[in-house]
């Protein structure tokens, strides 16, 4: 049993509606229902009837909410005066990233409506993401791709693709999509991760012997635009940093390129570490996290 699923339950109990309560809480139907029948199956009991499609709760429900009310006083207590003996700390936001690029707009929309708090945002593969969100070492994560651990509580935000970025003069630029097999002879101006086992160029080549020529590696998905802006070479860029461009200057004299036999699809995700508590901040940046990239999910649909 741990704090969110505790308040999962309160807030199927307060709505008396799983669609209402997930969401309230930003979570899918199905995973809320899940979170609540394994608190069930924790505790031995049913805590809510299920009469004529209603969700209503019984006695032990009843009870339990009692008690759960309690327990989120005493924790709002505890954090207020955690929050009074360290304000410096609790200013700090820490997050991770297992790929580059996403954070300049996040960053750029969160000043614009709040004050600048601390933030430490550390760029890290899947395995040293868990083990640092594990240790609460960082408060959560934003990831292209599940990061599959049952300590975290990974919720999807966006269905994406990655897709070819061409120079508008490179022939490629006027036609809009290509087959892998045309890119052999191509030259690629890459972020780092592209190039891992599960990186997008791997993937994109994966059945080719040859494999076409690299001539820049790097973190900043800020430079593999600017690059394949000059026509240095193609660039892989998911289509979400297209779109999401607060200055509006990265694809200058840029042309998406959709890729036809290959899937290059995916998913981005935040990953929190269950039952973790977030200062009052870092709960704010989350949450104003995932309302940003459920609002360019929503652009990305209507493109």
């Amino acid at each position: 049993m741990d704090l969110r699923q505790l308040e999962c339950f309160r807030a199927v109990a307060q709505t008396g509606n799983i669609t209402a309560a997930a969401r309230e809480l930003h979570v899918s139907q199905p995973a809320l229902s899940m979170t609540v029948s394994r608190l069930e199956e924790d505790l031995g009991v049913r805590l809510f009837d299920r009469v004529n499609g209603k969700i209503l709760l019984n006695s032990m429900g009843k009870d339990l909410l009692t008690n759960v009310e309690r327990i989120f006083l005493e924790v709002g207590e505890i954090r207020s005066k955690a929050e009074s003996l360290d304000s410096t700390k609790l200013r700090e936001v820490r997050f991770g990233v297992n790929t580059p690029g996403y954070s300049l707009s996040l960053l750029s929309a969160y000043l614009d409506q709040f004050p600048p708090l601390n933030f430490i945002q550390e760029y890290l593969d899947d395995e040293a993401l868990k083990e640092k969100l594990t240790k609460g070492d960082l408060d959560f994560a934003i990831t292209k791709g599940k990061l599959a651990s049952s300590a975290l509580h990974w919720i999807p935000v966006v269905e994406d693709e990655v897709v070819l970025l061409a120079c508008e003069k490179h022939p490629l630029a006027q036609r809009g999509q290509v087959y892998s097999q045309e890119l052999l002879n191509e030259k690629f101006v890459l972020n780092n991760n592209d190039v891992t086992e599960n990186g997008d160029f791997t993937k994109l080549f994966r059945h080719f012997e040859r494999k076409p020529e690299i001539c820049y590696s790097g973190q900043e998905s800020a430079v593999v635009m600017e690059m394949a802006a000059k026509g240095i070479g193609l660039g892989l860029v998911p289509r979400l940093l297209i779109h999401d461009d607060p200055r509006g200057k990265m694809n200058v004299g840029l042309r998406p390129v959709r890729i036809i036999d290959v899937d290059m699809s995916y998913t981005l995700g935040l990953a929190p570490l269950r039952g973790h508590y977030l200062s009052r901040n870092a709960y704010q940046f989350y949450e104003f996290t995932l309302m940003h990239f459920q609002n360019l999910a929503k652009t990305l649909l209507r493109s």
